[in-house]
């Protein structure tokens, strides 16, 4: 089983269409409105061009970026099970008090004792069974550069991604429960019988055999995108900007099953479980500023739905995602609230989600950005916090940030650039 957790962890990179930015993240994911221009290729490419005034400074500089992050999601304690699992070791335990029990009736010395043993470890063994069936786990991380030329009326950037998302499960067979079931039925019935009358030496146990038949599976996808981007001022609209990003992407699918005794590292060759795919896509990005330092957005990431299939016939899905944001600005301050404004499919087991993200950034010194966010989850009905913090120069910028809620969930992500 630990090999099971090992080789989730190795393959899992990132999420696959979108990336971990430390700046969004420690705002909650409220990205749209408030984006900068650093970020803009991978959030809004409108935002390459306007720039208005943040940190006491115009943001116009041409930078470059590089970016990391990775985030766990255990929502119904997958992990936990799994610990517990390993340490009570009851299949084991369970098949060794059954060769004890057969000694034991074939010497006609078995107790009413021995019949508890065999009892209590097979309820132990059907506990953990259900604590593990169908809890998926995902695991995301993601890796990047960026570089621009932000501007007035006009703006370009460039980026690369390297994205990934994958998602296990381990799925319990009925059949292996019926087994531990029916071991729990026949120990009930000896219990009834053995005051009363003599179990004979030759009572056929049942078996539960060596052949698990339950299953693991693992899905998901891994990304890389290249992508090129243009921000610009509508003509007699000096307020409004249009962004667009350009993107190539290549997407190796990844799916693999297999009995729960052979999901190892060893098991798992990578060019046997993935299917490699090469695609184009766009994103569209609108800001428009109004009066008081607020600013409303609109992004469309991915505007060209596809479905790429796994080697096992599965499809990986990559829908368009419509988000709508508003933002407020000055110097000091940053308050940002975004909106989903459709379910965005997911990969790997998990299921579809539509966020709410509202943020908060405060910088009481030119150099030094404090951040927090909150990131509600409609579909399932969960909430993440974040914090972050940012240093700056005119010429440098560390980003770091932190995400996580009550214990199935955290994240972390990291970012360093400079201005030119």
């Amino acid at each position: 089983m630990a090999t099971i957790l090992a080789l989730s962890s190795t393959q899992a990179l990132a999420n696959a269409f979108t990336s971990l930015d430390p700046r969004s993240m420690s705002l909650g994911g409220a990205w749209v409105a408030a984006t900068r221009p650093y970020n803009a290729p991978a959030f809004n490419p409108a935002r390459l061009a306007g720039n208005p005034q943040i940190e006491g400074r115009r943001d116009d500089r041409a930078f470059s970026r590089a970016f990391g992050g990775i985030r766990l999601i255990d929502r119904d304690g997958f992990l936990d099970s799994l610990d517990r699992f390993q340490e009570n070791d009851n299949q084991s335990r369970l098949k060794q008090s059954l060769d004890q029990l057969e000694a034991r009736i074939s010497d006609q010395s078995v107790t009413r004792q021995d019949l508890r043993a065999v009892f209590r470890t097979a309820d132990e063994l059907l506990d953990d069974y259900q604590s593990l069936s169908d809890k998926p786990l995902r695991l995301a991380a993601s890796a990047g550069f960026n570089l621009g030329a932000p501007g007035e009326r006009f703006g370009f950037g460039a980026s690369i991604r390297q994205n990934a998302v994958v998602g296990m499960e381990l799925r319990i067979s009925q059949e292996d429960i019926s087994q531990v079931r029916q071991v729990i039925d026949f120990i009930e019935v000896l219990m009834d019988i053995i005051d009363e009358e003599v179990i004979p030496p030759d009572l056929e146990l049942p078996d539960v055999g060596d052949d698990l038949t339950s299953d693991f599976a693992l899905r998901g996808a891994m990304v890389r995108e290249v992508g090129l981007s243009v921000g610009a001022r509508i003509p007699q609209q000096p307020r409004t900007y249009l962004g667009v990003n350009l993107k190539s992407l290549q997407i190796d699918t990844l799916d693999w099953e297999t009995d729960v005794e052979r999901a190892r590292t060893e098991n798992f060759e990578l060019d046997d479980q993935r299917l490699i795919h090469a695609d184009v896509n766009v994103d569209l990005g609108v800001i428009h500023e109004l009066d008081d330092g607020w600013t409303a957005g609109m992004m469309v990431r991915n505007l060209i739905p596809r479905d790429y299939r796994t080697v096992l016939g599965n499809q990986v899905p990559l829908r368009p995602t419509f988000r709508g944001g508003l933002a407020w600005q000055n110097p000091r301050w940053t308050v940002a609230v975004d909106m989903d404004l459709n379910e965005t499919v997911a990969i790997g087991f998990d299921p579809a989600k539509q966020y709410l993200a509202m943020g908060v950034e405060h910088r009481p010194l030119r150099w030094l950005s404090l951040r927090g966010g909150y990131r509600y989850e409609r579909v399932l009905e969960e909430g993440n916090i974040s914090l972050g913090i940012g240093l700056s120069s005119r010429r440098s910028h560390f980003d770091l940030a932190l995400s996580g809620d009550a214990g199935d969930s955290f994240g972390a992500a990291m970012q360093f650039g400079v201005r030119f």
